[in-house]
């Protein structure tokens, strides 16, 4: 083979993974569900992480045990601040959401936070 069919294919390779690139970062936002209507949505996250934190340290003792009272108490104030950005998010995404923030404050673990939202239902 030629050099000029690798050249044109590592071209290509670089183009399609740039392209991929772009589309995701632009869309994914969407693909969980979050839009914002004129908003920031880096700022809005940054919102939520710090609210799950601030929230999870008073309300929840380190005990698993009590980690599905501290959750279900916070869910409806976290769905009420996405809803007040006109943002209606889905169970699915304020769990995750919720879970993500969870674990990078370093309150719980993943296993401790996925069992206390399988008990919420």
């Amino acid at each position: 083979m030629s050099q000029v069919f690798w050249i044109a294919l590592a071209l290509f390779v670089v183009t399609d993974i740039v392209v991929i690139t772009l589309v995701i970062r632009r869309f994914r936002a969407s693909l969980l569900g979050l839009t914002l209507p004129g908003g920031d949505r880096n700022k809005l996250f940054e919102s939520i992480h710090a609210m799950v934190g601030d929230y999870l340290r008073v309300n929840y003792s380190g005990d698993p045990q009590q980690l599905s009272t501290a959750i279900s108490g916070f869910l409806p104030q976290l769905r009420d601040m996405l809803r007040s950005h006109g943002v209606e998010p889905r169970p699915e995404v304020l769990r995750a959401l919720l879970e993500i923030s969870a674990v990078k404050h370093r309150i719980a673990s993943t296993k401790d936070v996925r069992q206390a939202l399988a008990t919420i239902g």
